[in-house]
């Protein structure tokens, strides 16, 4: 009788522990079932029909907008800078600090007003420098802005000059000279506002009288114009 009772308990503890662990399986299933995991590289995704659809990871499309922003800024950046450069330039102005002599006009081989489409060109001073071997004729003007929006001396007028009737070439530096500022033709006037713009050409000849020819860009004509001679006495 008694080994019958042991016997029985025994039983009854075998039952329960096998009722343990299939409840316990059958959690860890259900759980498994409800989420997602990362198989060989892939998301397992549950579908409508209870099914598991993979597919690769999204890190591509945060990749791509890191570099899409990036490139945006840069661009941003590199736009900013080229519409800045010329700032201010004409605060560089200073014909007093460029050595050299100073040419001057007798108004005789003057003509036109210097009204031009959108602008008013005065031509203030015109300098001859030595700069190594030769010179550099170093002319200002005054630029009035009479449009409606903002231009700069480039896009409205452009100037030549000559000695003898033979066209000089616009002097490039490879480094700056105190006093003048070249980047004056390029920097925005607003409507109604006047600056100080500089322009040079080589010569190497710094006694002939240089004339000085400022044509507007917008007449095709080629009637609407500034002229002067300038000449070292």
């Amino acid at each position: 009788m008694i080994e019958r009772v042991v016997i029985m308990k025994k039983n009854i503890i075998i039952s329960m522990l096998v009722l343990m662990l299939a409840a316990s399986a059958a959690g860890c299933s259900s759980s498994d079932d409800g989420g997602s995991a990362l198989v060989d590289g892939t998301s397992a995704t549950q579908t409508t029909d209870g099914t598991s659809s993979s597919e690769a990871p999204s890190e591509d499309s945060g990749s791509a907008e890191t570099s899409s922003s990036g490139t945006a800024s840069e661009g941003s950046s590199g736009e900013s800078s080229a519409s800045n450069f010329a700032d201010n330039a004409d605060e560089a102005v200073d014909m007093d600090k460029i050595e050299g002599t100073e040419a001057k006009t007798d108004r005789s081989g003057t003509s036109g007003d210097g009204r031009m489409t959108n602008c008013e060109i005065e031509i203030d001073e015109v300098k001859i420098a030595p700069v190594d071997d030769v010179y550099m004729v170093v002319i200002q003007f005054d630029f009035k802005n009479l449009s409606n929006s903002a231009l700069n001396f480039n896009s409205e007028v452009s100037v030549d000059a000559y000695q003898d009737g033979m066209e000089l070439t616009p002097t490039v530096l490879l480094e700056s000279i105190e006093g003048y500022s070249p980047n004056t033709t390029m920097q925005g006037v607003e409507p109604g506002d006047s600056i100080k713009v500089q322009k040079a050409f080589t010569t190497s000849d710094p006694n002939t009288p240089v004339e000085i020819y400022v044509r507007d860009t917008y007449d095709t004509s080629g009637q609407t114009y500034l002229a002067q001679v300038f000449r070292v006495e």
